[in-house]
């Protein structure tokens, strides 16, 4: 998706620091966190809720 933030990070056309990644995901820092050392999660393939990501796609990201 052309305007989707993370989708632009995980093309790379955003920098961002990457703290682990694997096929369908990666996590990196937030940029205005919360706490200190918030992080997130992002799906590698755009949704547009978590709700709309396949089952197994879902239950590999709660596994890791």
């Amino acid at each position: 998706m052309k305007d989707c933030v993370f989708c632009k990070i995980a093309a790379g056309e955003i920098k961002s620091e990457r703290i682990y990644g694997n096929e369908n995901f990666f996590s990196v820092y937030d940029l205005n966190p919360e706490a200190e050392g918030h992080a997130l999660v992002v799906s590698k393939r755009h949704f547009e809720t978590a709700l709309d990501m396949p089952n197994s796609l879902g239950e590999s990201l709660w596994m890791r």
